[in-house]
């Protein structure tokens, strides 16, 4: 018996190293394949989840902002019967509701431009909502998150079709529709 560290025999023929089998190899690529397909799928799915709640959170935004739309023009619409004793119309360039502190809590005004606007402001007097209708009449909403960054817009474009846009807290568009 010859050790594997034996030379070989002189006149002895030399082996041939193995031919290799191409099956790993293409089983290899196969399960890679089948790995990296996973990982798509599994991403793809996590898109249409974020999709999903995306398009519930424009839902839900849609439904608040008409709901805030319809408070304030209740709000501003509605009211007691004025006494005989105050006039019938009241006309102003602007107008202050403060709360029981005296902090001005909205404003309603217009602008040099003659735009009229509607300003919700927090308790620190920062405006968080605007209702207002551009200098080229094009109405719009804006939200404004505690530090004061525009975090959802919703208008119409110049040609009248709406718009939706989402911003990141540094104000760098994340989302919008169309």
């Amino acid at each position: 018996m010859s050790r594997r560290d034996d030379p070989p025999t002189p006149g002895a023929p030399t082996p041939h190293p193995p031919i290799p089998d191409p099956t790993p190899d293409v089983e290899t690529r196969l399960s890679r394949l089948e790995a990296a397909n996973a990982r798509i799928e599994a991403a793809n799915a996590r898109l249409g989840t974020a999709n999903a709640r995306l398009a519930r959170a424009n839902r839900r935004l849609r439904r608040a902002l008409a709901v805030a739309a319809a408070a304030v023009g209740l709000v501003l619409l509605s009211g007691q019967a004025a006494p005989a004793d105050r006039p019938a119309k009241l006309t102003a360039r602007s107008f202050e509701v403060v709360d029981p502190r005296g902090k001005v809590r909205a404003r309603l005004g217009a602008t040099t431009g003659g735009a009229p606007f509607l300003n919700l402001l927090d308790e620190r007097g920062e405006v968080r909502a605007a209702f207002f209708v551009a200098e080229d009449l094009r109405p719009a909403v804006l939200l404004r998150d505690a530090s004061g960054t525009g975090r959802a817009t919703l208008g119409l474009e110049p040609n009248d079709e709406p718009f939706l846009r989402m911003n990141d807290p540094k104000g760098k568009q994340v989302w919008a529709a169309p």
